[in-house]
């Protein structure tokens, strides 16, 4: 039996993809709230997405802080040292100012697309 069988209807979060109203809704509701309280922001934009989806679309993707460009050698470089100090630890190989921007998500996608070279 799945996860998602033991939980009433009204509690399954079905996964869709955002819209760009959506997006616009959040970005505005994280201007008003700040981006911590995700439960209120969740709330607040009225979409029927939950607290996690709105902090995982906002730090992943909307954050004006998050670097979308090419990769540079030298974060390669980062990812490879920090895989080889402290294992698959993202949020730990994350903090290596070479990566500043990166998302931990980014850094382990980009660390497995190497390992397919």
């Amino acid at each position: 039996m799945s996860h998602s069988a033991l939980l009433p209807a009204a509690s399954v979060v079905h996964k869709k993809p955002w819209t760009e109203e959506e997006d616009r809704a959040l970005v505005a509701a994280v201007q008003k709230y700040g981006p911590c309280r995700w439960s209120v922001i969740a709330t607040s934009i009225s979409t029927g997405r939950v607290g996690k989806q709105c902090r995982e679309r906002w730090n992943n993707h909307l954050c004006p802080n998050v670097k979308k460009s090419g990769w540079l050698e030298e974060e390669d470089q980062a990812i490879l040292s920090g895989v080889a100090a402290m294992g698959t630890r993202w949020c730990e190989i994350i903090k290596s100012p070479r990566l500043s921007g990166r998302t931990d998500n980014s850094i382990k996608n980009r660390f497995y697309s190497l390992q397919r070279r």
